[in-house]
């Protein structure tokens, strides 16, 4: 199995609603985590397969260049002393924020008791410190913003204008003293996340979300929340070295811990790339991802459901009729495949999404300011008409190659009518479904419980469409619909 395309043999047939176990998934043995893979000189190609199926690996030469790089944490209280941070696991200390001129941060200690399953194993941990450098105001006023961003340089693999600007609008630094932590969560981007090493050493966990079948099943993806729920089995480990980088995709809960032999000092910085998305995960997982907090407080859904449909929000509604479904699948293909060999490649693809009427322009509908959120900094620089005609081809191009990897679950380059068939059938059944709990939950209950009880009931009549075993009769399926 090839650790940048994992889901060629375990995303294909499968019922609607059912997905790979993540063992099988990413090739893991045992109960013990396995080692991150550790790469150098990471080509665009090699990177963007990791990204796109959702592999988390350690890039061993991020660093270089890096004019932070070994810099101690003073160097950062010296140079933006008007920053403030947020104290990271205050309970209760009556203090959320802290300057960084104050030299406290880096010399005293603020610890807490870490749970039993994380890599403390119950022993006293430092409460690290986080610079939010990309949401401003209190924590970076306009000119600071500007400020830092002018100095930071990203590393060699956030290549075009979308990553690297994206990854300077995302801007986190984070501070720890030896023995720092971070308990175990899963964050609400919607694409892949970086952790560059500046300073120090850092150790990793990182375990694919539990799966969920149905609203009973959530996980609570809060710092610490998943330890004692018998749901944290750690997948992945590695130690990042000052000068390296992890890299990995939306949706996996993560802990971290800084060793005693480290400076009394780290600094690590965190962001974000748009490019490219991680669809083949995204396709592998969607049933799950669908019921998750990436979908419920985030905008995942708007970014995801159209590699499925190919086309603009909300233009397709869901349907659990099977035939109706391929036959749209199918004339959706006709209309991809331009020199009618019965199936699509990325070229085709490209020329589909970039089509001039409008439905499918998926470059000039992503360049806007939900897409990137911080677009237009208050203090930063407002993309030039040139700049943003670059995003779109990049988007575009990005885009296609998204879709492409999404659908072609065989690896052989190219969607198949098989491929597009059942991407089309796992997106309406996950999208029905979706739209059928929001339903009942805008229904006025009572109580809690009464709506969690009416929101099991809608669940389990889309029991059929989950089991990983056996896919639903076409009588089941035909009762199903009728019933919902």
């Amino acid at each position: 199995m090839s650790a940048t395309r994992p889901h060629s043999s375990a995303a294909a047939g499968l019922p609607p609603l059912a997905e790979p176990h993540a063992s099988s998934y990413y090739g893991l043995t045992g109960e013990k985590p396995i080692a991150l893979e550790r790469l150098f000189a990471v080509s665009a190609s090699e990177f963007d397969a990791r990204l796109r199926a959702g592999v988390p690996f350690i890039v061993a030469d991020a660093g270089g260049g890096s004019e932070w790089l070994s810099r101690p944490c003073e160097y950062y209280s010296e140079r933006w002393p008007e920053g403030r941070m947020r104290m990271e696991y205050t309970r209760g200390e009556g203090v959320k924020y802290v300057p960084l001129a104050h030299d406290a941060w880096r010399s005293r200690d603020r610890w807490r008791l870490a749970h039993g399953e994380h890599m403390a194993e119950g022993g006293k941990v430092n409460a690290p410190y986080v610079w939010h450098i990309k949401d401003g105001g209190v924590e970076a006023p306009p000119h600071i913003r500007a400020s830092v961003q002018r100095e930071w340089r990203p590393p060699y693999f956030v290549r075009g204008y979308v990553n690297r600007r994206e990854a300077n609008e995302s801007q986190e630094l984070w501070f720890s003293r030896r023995r720092g932590a971070v308990f175990a969560h899963a964050d609400t981007y919607c694409t892949a996340a970086v952790s560059l090493q500046l300073s120090g050493r850092k150790r990793w966990r990182l375990m694919p979300a539990p799966p969920i079948a149905s609203s009973a099943d959530l996980v609570d993806y809060r710092d610490g929340r998943i330890y004692g729920s018998g749901k944290w089995k750690p997948a992945f480990e590695g130690t990042v070295e000052e000068g390296e980088a992890i890299v990995f995709p939306p949706g996996l809960f993560h802990e971290t811990l800084v060793p005693d032999d480290n400076p009394p000092c780290t600094a690590s910085s965190t962001f974000q790339l748009q490019l490219p998305a991680p669809s083949g995960y995204v396709r592998a997982f969607l049933p799950s991802l669908a019921l998750s907090h990436l979908y419920s407080e985030g905008h995942c859904r708007q970014r995801w459901h159209s590699y499925a449909t190919l086309a603009a929000p909300a233009a397709v509604p869901p349907t659990l009729d099977r035939a109706a479904c391929l036959a749209a699948a199918a004339a959706l293909l006709r209309q991809i495949d331009a020199d009618g060999d019965g199936g699509a490649d990325v070229r085709e693809i490209e020329a589909h999404l970039s089509s001039p009427d409008g439905a499918t322009a998926w470059a000039r509908w992503f360049v806007d300011e939900d897409y990137f959120s911080r677009l237009t900094p208050s203090g930063g620089h407002t993309p030039s008409a040139d700049e943003r005609v670059a995003m779109e081809v990049e988007l575009l191009r990005g885009r296609a190659a998204d879709t492409l990897v999404y659908h072609d679950v065989d690896g052989d380059g190219r969607v198949s009518a098989g491929e597009l068939g059942e991407a089309a059938l796992q997106w309406h059944a996950v999208e029905h479904r979706a739209r059928a709990v929001e339903e009942t939950r805008a229904g006025g209950w009572e109580s809690a419980e009464a709506e969690a009880a009416a929101v099991a009931a809608v669940e389990r009549r889309y029991e059929p469409l989950q089991n990983r075993d056996r896919s639903p009769s076409a009588a089941e399926e035909t009762a199903l619909r009728n019933e919902l």
